[in-house]
């Protein structure tokens, strides 16, 4: 049982059938080959990989990989220029070949179940394999092949065996492979897939022999802490009581838990732990509840899982201010200064404790009054007024800072921030931020806005939300669309990066404004509409190489072009919107939410021509790993182009890019 890879599930690249027998049979494949790409950007995302080369490459392998008896189950869900789906061939040097036989192969997710990623019709063959759910059959020898509901016992609960009623059922050849996956014999008429039924055709699922039967060595489990501190993790064991095998899966309907394994195959009498973890960041003092779900076969096992989290206990005083950050901002450097803010210190910690704290500002222009003090933990805390000099600046926008300190007292030091902007923000020009192209812009575009006070003198980049998903929104220096709220990338006082909000295209014609930390700029009219894309380039500026992948995933350049007929991947933004198949749970991701899978679709037609010809598209969509906004674009380069750096155009429904860009070629 090969289940959750982010690569292949079994990759066959050093083999040559020649000096011995290449099988693979009765492996089940779950959800195998779903990415995210690597590191290098390398890799196949599939089932089974056969590279069809030796391992040393000294001279071509020759024979037959023999895969048969096989279960696969919504493999190859990332998709990948390098090779995706159920079985992925890529014939090199040699003479070998993959002959499919008696395989189960179910895809929901529109790959393919088999594919020749060097291209033509050679090297696979074979008969007999049922395929099913949307996924695309390529043309080659494969033969016999039924498109059908397989009817699995359960495949939502890890169940792959087949119901009395299934085409699978006696659909086989004769493998010369005596027993299935779970060690029953195959006799008689042969099913295809990892199972074999009693008879081979009609009765119940799962080879025969006693029902599922498996003991867990508790009954419940609980765990404790304190708030913000992860308890220690719990185990139980699960045995194989009967005497046949038969795989499990676990689940829990808490975010705060999880189980491991998720999968597993226990034979007759063998014991597996479970370990459930915990991750408690966000939660308060209190009880909570969960259900750990355990599923074998026709067997459905919940157990109660309770965690209780005490509140912190306090013995000291503890520093708490009730601000974090105070904004200041005046007009006119020359005018009067912006009037004075308060707020209190706060002693939160044990009862009949007194803090004595101390202030003092890290910067000339704040001014902190008083600046000590003594407070008790039963009181509402001391107030603090702050006050901001404007004499001896001008306009512009800065930051500083507040230190508090208290002896022996928890969160001591504290700093407080304070932001003062000064003179009026302006936006003087909105381009796409790719190809620095003014107009029309799509939403979803990353898009630079230039002018004059529109953030702190200091860069300020975007930060995420705690589980690295999303760009934390509302903070410090605001983009507005009307009144929708745009992410926000990275500003500083001439320039701000910038997603155009998805709302923004319900409104077309907007008014875009800039809010640095209070600073408002007067409303910059824009207008929201068609697709305008933009390439990135390896410079920055919108002009010269693009900022592109070569097959090998090096980098373009002039010293390292692309092939002609070899695939190329580029970025791009610009291209409009995104969304998952109909009947997703989220149909469309958010805005700045950080894409973390593949099969998002565009919104539009997508075309690319290098030197001037079609570059045929292989992929157009999320780039993951990027901020939803930027896309990959990936095509195969025409062979009868030029060489040296060609241009290349993306057209969005027609719409095109900007010229001026190229891509290397040889």
């Amino acid at each position: 049982l090969i289940d959750g890879t982010q690569c292949d599930g079994i990759v066959l690249s050093t083999v040559d059938p020649s000096l011995g027998p290449i099988t693979v049979y009765n492996n089940v494949f779950v959800n195998t080959g779903r990415g995210p790409a690597t590191p290098e950007n390398g890799g196949t995302f599939s089932c089974i990989y056969a590279a069809g080369y030796r391992g040393t490459r000294s001279g071509p392998g020759k024979g037959i990989i023999d895969v048969f008896n096989n279960t696969m189950f919504n493999c190859g869900t990332f998709r990948s220029d390098n090779g995706y789906g159920g079985i992925t061939y890529a014939r090199r040097d040699t003479t070998i070949e993959v002959r499919l036989r008696n395989n189960i192969m179910v895809h929901t997710n529109g790959t393919p179940y088999w594919v020749n990623y060097d291209g033509g019709l050679v090297g696979l063959s074979g008969s007999n394999n049922l395929v099913f759910g949307n996924g695309t059959v390529r043309p080659s020898a494969i033969t016999g092949t039924i498109t059908a509901d397989p009817r699995f016992v359960n495949a939502d609960a890890g169940d792959f065996r087949l119901a009395s009623n299934s085409p699978a059922r006696g659909a086989g050849v004769n493998t010369s492979i005596s027993t299935d996956k779970d060690g029953f014999p195959r006799t008689g008429a042969f099913d295809l897939g990892a199972y074999q039924s009693s008879s081979g055709a009609g009765g119940g699922g799962g080879g025969g022999g006693s029902p599922t039967s498996f003991t867990l060595s508790a009954a419940a489990l609980e765990a404790s802490t304190t708030v913000g501190v992860n308890p220690a993790s719990q185990a139980l064991t699960i045995a194989n009581s009967g005497d046949r095998p038969f795989d499990y899966v676990t689940s829990l309907d808490r975010p705060w838990a999880t189980a491991t394994p998720t999968r597993g195959t226990l034979v007759a009498g063998a014991n597996q732990t479970i370990t459930v973890a915990f991750n408690i960041a966000g939660l308060a003092a209190g009880t909570y509840n969960a259900i750990l779900r355990i599923g074998a076969g026709d067997v459905q096992r919940e157990l109660s899982l309770r965690l209780t989290v005490a509140p912190i206990r306090v013995t000291d005083p503890a520093l708490t201010l009730t601000t974090s950050t105070l904004n200041f901002s005046a007009a006119d450097p020359r005018g009067p200064a912006p009037a004075a803010q308060t707020f209190r210190v706060r002693n939160t910690g044990a009862d009949g404790t007194m803090m004595r704290w101390t202030a003092r500002a890290e910067q000339p222009w704040i001014i902190v009054e008083p600046a000590e003090g003594t407070v008790d933990a039963s009181g509402s805390g001391q107030e603090v007024t702050v006050r901001v000099s404007l004499d001896g600046l001008n306009a512009g926008a800065f930051n500083g800072t507040i230190l508090f300190e208290a002896d022996k007292a928890l969160n001591s030091p504290t700093r407080l921030q304070v932001r003062l902007g000064l003179g009026a923000a302006t936006i003087t020009s909105i381009v796409n931020a790719a190809s620095y192209t003014a107009g029309i812009l799509a939403p979803r575009t990353l898009i630079s806005l230039f002018g004059i006070n529109l953030g702190p003198a200091e860069p300020q980049g975007f930060e995420l939300t705690p589980d690295g998903r999303n760009i934390v929104m509302g903070r410090g220096v605001r983009v507005l669309f009307d009144n929708v709220p745009a992410p926000v990338l990275y500003a500083q006082s001439n320039q701000i990066n910038a997603i155009i909000p998805r709302e923004a295209a319900n409104r077309r014609n907007v008014l875009v404004t800039v809010d640095n930390y209070g600073l408002v700029s007067p409303p910059f009219p824009f207008e929201v509409a068609h697709p305008s894309p933009g390439i990135f380039t390896l410079n920055g500026t919108g002009k010269g190489l693009a900022a592109a992948l070569n097959a090998d995933a090096t980098v373009n350049t002039a010293a390292n072009p692309a092939a002609r007929g070899a695939a190329v991947s580029f970025y791009t933004t610009g291209l409009g919107d995104l969304f998952l198949p109909p009947g997703s749970p989220n149909p469309t991701p958010g805005d700045g939410e950080v894409l973390t899978r593949s099969d998002y679709q565009l919104t539009l037609q997508v075309d690319v021509s290098v030197g001037g010809q079609d570059c045929t598209v292989l992929y157009a969509g999320a780039a993951p790993g990027f901020l939803v906004g930027v896309y990959q674009v990936n095509c195969r380069l025409p062979m009868g182009i030029g060489t040296g750096e060609q241009p290349v155009v993306v057209r969005g429904s027609g719409n095109p890019s900007a010229p001026g860009v190229t891509i290397a070629v040889r």
